[in-house]
């Protein structure tokens, strides 16, 4: 799959012209990202149904640990749902 990037850290778009190459296979886009003119998996070559369940298992965590004063899920910055490990690839968050 050719892809393109708007700019290095960005999540590509699929682009029959792209001038960069899919390393894996994916519907997944949010998980590529370009770095040092390279693209990478964030989320070190696990299944899209392995970053399925991560992105799921870290957005109902920050669901349930952010409510507004009524109990309300709040408003929460979405791309804080994971976080970059020491080896720079996405796994659930802490916060």
């Amino acid at each position: 799959m050719k892809l393109s990037f708007a700019f290095e850290g960005a999540a590509p778009q699929i682009d029959p012209h792209g001038q960069y190459e899919s390393p894996i296979e994916t519907t997944l886009l949010h998980r590529l990202t370009l770095k040092d003119g390279k693209v990478v998996d964030l989320y070190n070559g696990v299944s899209d149904d392995e970053v399925r369940k991560i992105d799921h298992e870290t957005a109902t965590k920050i669901a349930k640990e952010h409510v507004d004063h009524e109990g309300n899920p709040a408003s929460v910055d979405l791309a804080a749902l994971s976080v970059l490990n020491e080896d720079g690839h996405y796994v659930p968050g802490d916060n």
